[in-house]
């Protein structure tokens, strides 16, 4: 149910991401800390995280909706930089910067790949915080094309 000539995977996704970078960018720390407080929420719960999501999501369904919502509380954990590629190429450089760990990582990623639609916000936020402590920038439109598929 997208508008005419946009898909999730183009100007939406795209839209999306550039408003949390202004965000960041401007220094609002209650909008990435509301955006955080989705983290212990199911996807589309938590009420504060609705002004800085719910413009975006005219036309779609609950299901489309939910991964607007993860990436938005992500991004509120892990603002900095911005990454290219893969969700797995970030995990590839946190790999590489965290050789001793190399093992729970791994754990980890399969966890992510074995998991329910349920339980994919916890296993993004254990990695996304392997991410922001490793300082790997995340490619947040590309996660939220491929969580939105």
């Amino acid at each position: 149910m997208e508008g005419p000539g946009e898909t999730m995977r183009g100007d939406r996704a795209e839209r999306f991401v550039e408003h949390l970078r202004r965000l960041h960018e401007q220094g609002d720390r209650g909008a990435l800390a509301a955006l955080r407080r989705g983290l212990a929420s199911p996807p589309g719960t938590e009420v504060e995280t609705f002004p800085y999501v719910a413009p975006f999501l005219f036309g779609l369904s609950p299901a489309q909706e939910a991964p607007f919502f993860i990436v938005a509380s992500l991004f509120g954990s892990h603002p900095e930089g911005r990454g290219s590629g893969s969700f797995g190429a970030a995990l590839a450089a946190v790999r590489a910067r965290r050789p001793s760990g190399q093992g729970s990582l791994d754990k980890r990623f399969m966890a992510l790949l074995e998991t329910s639609a349920e339980g994919l916000p916890y296993q993004l936020r254990q990695l996304v915080s392997l991410a922001r402590g490793r300082e790997v920038p995340v490619d947040w439109v590309q996660l939220l094309n491929d969580i939105g598929e």
